[in-house]
């Protein structure tokens, strides 16, 4: 360590230690004492300091002398060659006998010939002349030889001239020397400046930064509680058209390193503006590396002004009628500074304290009593439970044929996620209920409890309740739970293990069977955690998806956690994002497509390289599920359509039903089928459809359409392969005719429809999205301009009103946030005309709170409104969703207008 980095330690540290530096001579031998062994000796060599500047002194003297004696050391030993070793050491022996025979001593110290009492290095003179009055770093002849004439570098190098400022203000400093010259012996004033850079700024937390104006010039500025005067740097004031004054005094100014400044020259009443305030200063010229200006308490009193230093705000009194101005500084910026596991441990064996933090979101306490129906069941909620579960019919054992050589597993089914939420069609009020303990509310047969012995640390042990990790655990469970819903599922209740949901259409009906619900529950003693559950509402999340009146949605949540997904790294990464990502692949269009380079990656024989075909899978993926479509779910069994396509890259299809999406599905062509014709790879991808929708359409009439004209005669054609003829043998089991579509108008998983419209003048803008096919369509805002807009409709930005409109009130409108999507599926045909929006709220009185805008809030275009269709939509952005109803879209003189009611709710 240096003197400089010992020193800079030392000082900062010493502010903390004020009992054991007390005094000057503490203060002097603590400093010492941790100063290199080899400096100690040449500081203490003649006597103890007695200032604490006369010890950082003679400690930078101690280093310069050593540095220079390794110098001397290593150049000997560069000097001296082979031929000079044979030798050597008889001719130091030799020299010194000479010395000693002429009668000189020989110095202990330097090794020169003189006592080791006067020498230099010991007594502390000058290394230089010899002069007790200075050091050497101070010595008049060393300054007499720098100043003579340098010699000129030799030709062709450069020479780096001062910057322009600083030769700008030594030329102000010599014009000015005959002034200093005659101002000799004048009084001496001392005073202190706390912070001169930005560390010993960073380390108080007595100052304020900030950017403020001075002379109309920006100037970094520090507010220095600990400084006594105002203070200016040199390169600042070069462009100042101020003049520079000499101070009456000497003013001694001592840094954070004790060190002292001499300054003789101010910069007399400059402007130093806040807002439209102006605040002159007297400023003292100071030399500063960080900071423009330093600010002390002459100037901050004069203004009255009042410090928060933790918010960094400065407040300043400028007249007696109490008129302040606010100044607010810059923050400090905390990095975050990771440390690896292994470094962790290393610590913490060094006796390091380690803490854990996490953050949680804070919920709204629910409280039972303002749940209506729930608060008549407290017992189903409470948080201890008392006694072992009652004795269930129940039967989890395995039966073991051959002593088991062959295991007969529980086979009992659990429910496919899709087939419940088909039954949730038109419900509008929801209830969500959690399981306390899970598995644990089953109990054990007495019979059976030494099946579940394991053995832990302190002995064995046995579980009175079913545990966790059981083979047949769910199946077993699930059994329970439909035992006891027996009579009402398919009705009201859906059940996933220990997730219940209550539905229904109607608020009435959901009242009854909420209550009809918690009986059962209480009857059989199965037990509620509050926290977890939620009532009486009109969206809930359920196994991952938002489900409402209007459809089926992806979780938000779900979705953030996969937009947040880092790269992967590796092949069990990517398995992990896919499984992920392929939960929610009902909605996302091309999904097998986009994925398929991702895909790849898993295969055993190939090897992991991220090219850019993945990076763009994987953030195509990403994009494709925040703007995911609502799904509507299925209405009976009557309406259906199927578009199906294929292609070299797979086979999609979409399921519609009365013109909304139902569901996607694709999957990659297998190895086989990359030989297939054309036309059975558009037959297999009918094939594929009806596989997948079975449940839906199998005894119903529906349409398939595609965009192959052959399939049309599949039914009458005479010659077919074995592999039509099988699947010939499925499609007789369903009841549909093929509808051939020309290839730009099918809606299929891998082109979006081709629309047209004429737009003679529109002012709003949309961002436009094909509801059916859920492609994004980007289309330049020309309407009104060449008569025609490709694809879609296209508005300008949009406003709603914030205040309800009566007669001989003023429209005041109000952005908040900007909506996209609008489809129409047929030119100018009103009847055909379908919704689908999406909102980013951007106004922050809409901004974290459930929203209730009732009455007929309305889009204006030129003060005009005309009620035409009427239909339904859904809002979808990343905290929460909203259901539009009543929507009203006018399209005479195809000027837009529309007017609708919303809900909004954040989660």
């Amino acid at each position: 360590m240096t003197v400089t980095v010992y020193v800079h330690t030392f000082i900062p540290l010493s502010k903390y230690a004020k009992d054991l530096i007390d005094t000057e001579e503490k203060k002097i031998k603590r400093f010492i004492n941790g100063l290199n062994p080899a400096y100690k000796k040449m500081v203490l060599a003649s006597q103890m300091p007695m200032h604490f500047d006369d010890a950082v002194d003679r400690a930078y003297t101690a280093e310069e002398v050593h540095r220079e004696e390794l110098e001397l050391n290593a150049s000997s030993k560069r000097s001296s060659g082979p031929w000079f070793k044979k030798g050597g050491k008889d001719e130091n022996k030799k020299q010194k006998s000479d010395a000693k025979t002429e009668g000189k001593t020989v110095c202990g110290t330097c090794e020169k010939a003189h006592k080791t009492e006067v020498c230099w290095r010991n007594t502390g003179a000058c290394l230089a002349c010899g002069s007790m009055e200075h050091k050497m770093a101070q010595c008049p002849r060393i300054k007499r030889d720098n100043q003579a004439p340098q010699q000129q570098p030799p030709k062709g190098q450069a020479v780096n001239p001062a910057p322009l400022q600083q030769r700008q203000w030594q030329q102000r400093q010599r014009q000015q020397q005959p002034q200093q010259q005659q101002q000799q012996n004048r009084p001496q004033v001392a005073g202190q400046v706390y912070a001169a850079n930005r560390e010993q700024a960073e380390a108080a937390t007595n100052v304020v930064e900030g950017i403020i104006y001075v002379d109309n010039r920006p100037a970094i500025a520090l507010f220095d509680l600990g400084s006594t005067l105002s203070f200016v740097a040199p390169p600042f004031i070069c462009d100042m058209q101020k003049q520079i004054k000499q101070l009456s005094y000497d003013f001694t100014v001592i840094t954070p390193l004790e060190r002292k400044v001499v300054c003789k020259l101010y910069v007399p009443q400059c402007s130093v503006k806040i807002g439209e305030v102006s605040m002159p200063a007297n400023l003292v010229v100071l030399a500063m590396n960080d900071f423009d200006v330093i600010f002390g308490m002459d100037w901050l009193v004069k203004y009255r002004a009042c410090l928060d230093c933790f918010r960094k705000i400065i407040t300043f009194k400028i007249d007696e009628a109490n008129a302040s101005v606010l100044f607010e500084g810059t923050q400090k910026q905390f990095g975050t500074r990771l440390v690896s596991a292994m470094e962790a441990e290393r610590m913490m064996r060094s006796d390091c304290e380690g803490y854990i933090a996490f953050i949680t979101e804070k919920q709204p306490k629910k409280e039972l009593e303002n749940i209506p129906i729930v608060c008549e069941f407290p017992d189903l909620f409470s948080k201890e439970v008392s006694g072992l579960p009652p004795a269930r019919e129940v039967d989890f054992t395995i039966e073991l044929v051959r002593l088991n050589l062959i295991t007969i597993k529980n086979k009992y089914p659990l429910p496919r996620i899709d087939e419940l939420f088909d039954q949730l069609q038109g419900a509008a009020y929801f209830s969500k209920i959690d399981l306390r303990y899970g598995y644990h509310q089953i109990r054990v047969r007495d019979q059976d409890v030494q099946k579940t012995a394991f053995r832990a640390r302190y002995g064995h042990y046995e579980f009175l309740v079913m545990p966790f990790g059981l083979t047949n655990a769910p199946a077993v469970f699930m059994t329970l739970m439909n035992k006891i819903f027996a009579a009402y599922l398919d009705q009201f209740v859906v059940i996933f293990i220990d997730d219940i949901l209550v539905y229904l259409k109607s608020e009435q009906e959901h009242s009854h069977h909420l209550r009809t619900t918690l009986q059962l529950l209480r009857d059989n003693q199965l037990y509620e955690k509050l926290e977890k559950c939620d009532f009486w509402l009109q969206h809930v999340a359920f196994l991952g998806h938002i489900i409402t009146r209007e459809g089926l949605a992806v979780d938000p949540a779900k979705v953030e956690a996969i937009t947040n997904w880092q790269i992967p790294k590796n092949v069990p990464e990517v398995r992990s994002f896919l499984g992920l990502a392929a939960y929610y692949r009902r909605f996302v269009k091309d999904f097998s497509r986009i994925a398929a380079p991702l895909t790849k990656l898993t295969r055993k024989d190939i090897p992991f390289v991220w090219n850019d075909e993945c990076e763009y899978s994987f953030q195509t993926l990403k994009q494709r599920l925040v703007s995911a479509l609502i799904l509507s779910l299925p209405d009976g069994r009557e309406g259906f359509v199927i578009y199906s396509d294929a292609s070299a890259l797979g086979l999609g299809c979409v399921l519609m039903q009365n013109n909304r999406v139902t569901a996607y599905v694709s999957r990659q062509l297998k190895e086989h089928e990359k030989n297939y014709a054309t036309h059975d790879l558009e037959l297999a991808a009918v094939i594929f459809a009806l596989k997948q929708w079975r449940h839906y359409l199998y005894g119903e009439t529906f349409e398939v359409h595609c965009d192959h004209r052959s399939l049309q005669y599949l039914f009458t054609q005479k010659d077919i392969n074995m592999r039509q003829r099988r699947w010939l043998e499925l499609i007789k089991d369903y009841n549909f005719p093929f509808t051939y579509v020309p290839g730009k108008a099918t809606v299929d998983c891998f082109e979006a429809k081709s629309m047209r419209m004429k737009v003679k003048e529109t002012e709003m803008v949309f961002y436009m999205q094909d509801w059916e096919s859920g492609k994004n369509i980007t289309a330049v805002p020309v309407a009104g301009r060449n008569g025609t807009l490709s694809s879609v409709l296209n508005f300008a930005t949009v406003m709603v009103v914030d205040d309800a409109i009566t007669e001989g009130q003023d429209r005041q409108s109000k952005q908040i946030g900007r909506a996209q999507g609008i489809y129409v599926n047929s030119a100018l045909d009103a009847s055909d005309l379908h919704l689908l929006f999406s909102i980013v709220f951007t106004n922050e009185k809409y901004n974290g709170s459930t929203i209730e805008i009732q009455g007929a809030d309305r889009f204006f275009l030129k003060q005009r409104e005309v009620s035409v269709v009427s239909g339904t939509g859904y809002f979808r952005f990343a905290k929460g969703f909203a259901v539009l109803e009543t929507v009203y879209l006018d399209l005479t003189n195809l000027n837009a207008v529309i007017r609708f009611n919303i809900t909004v709710h954040h989660y």
